[in-house]
């Protein structure tokens, strides 16, 4: 970085939000209006009781959940196994940390990982600031499908390739909105990295787990 005082002020206030926050993370759309088929949705994954699950608040499952189809079924990934490929720049300790996080979507989700075919989950840093959503450290385009079959993950800066982050755009890409809950993980404002036992009991429910 360069020495000049202003620039320094302006990193430092960057960064300073990328630590505490993913401000205005985006999740670009979060859900389609448009209801889900009849029919259980298409896929690799098996059919899901479409029940809220128990132990849970349905109000804070409605909430953290993107998008629930009138007939109680979540918007989730339907893409079939996880082919994640990394754009210029994620390399080195980025892709390691990035890999591990595509481990655990996998385990999350029980939907297994490609290491071939066409990429359907894609993870990239934006070429220009501008290109993402403005303030957002980073955000994931997940479709306006009813559900979710390829994603890109762009983060809005190389420094941005963090684990809290990281780990915020997964769960938009698994099907994941915001919480309403200030120490989840998908809480819009302040990623912790780590799915709360809340958060992956949502999740569990989403993918039969």
């Amino acid at each position: 970085p360069q020495a000049h005082i202003g620039d320094m002020k302006m990193l430092m206030a960057v960064l300073t939000t990328a630590a505490l926050a993913t401000a205005a993370c985006g999740s670009s759309p979060t859900a389609g209006p448009s209801p889900l088929a009849e029919a259980p949705p298409a896929g690799t994954l098996s059919a899901t009781p479409w029940t809220m699950p128990a132990g849970l608040d349905p109000a804070y499952v409605r909430a953290l959940v993107g998008y629930i189809d009138p007939a109680g079924r979540p918007k989730r990934w339907e893409g079939g196994p996880f082919h994640h490929c990394f754009g210029p720049g994620i390399d080195g300790a980025r892709r390691d940390m990035l890999e591990g996080v595509a481990d655990q979507m996998t385990r999350l989700s029980g939907v297994p990982r490609a290491a071939a075919g066409e990429c359907n989950v894609t993870w990239r840093i934006a070429e220009k600031p501008e290109e993402n959503q403005p303030g957002a450290a980073a955000n994931a385009d997940i479709g306006n499908e009813p559900q979710i079959y390829r994603v890109t993950i762009t983060f809005r800066a190389a420094f941005l390739v963090a684990l809290d982050v990281a780990t915020h755009e997964s769960g938009h890409a698994l099907g994941l909105g915001h919480s309403p809950v200030r120490t989840d993980t998908m809480h819009a404002n302040y990623p912790e990295g780590t799915f709360s036992a809340n958060e992956r009991a949502v999740l569990a429910w989403m993918y039969g787990r």
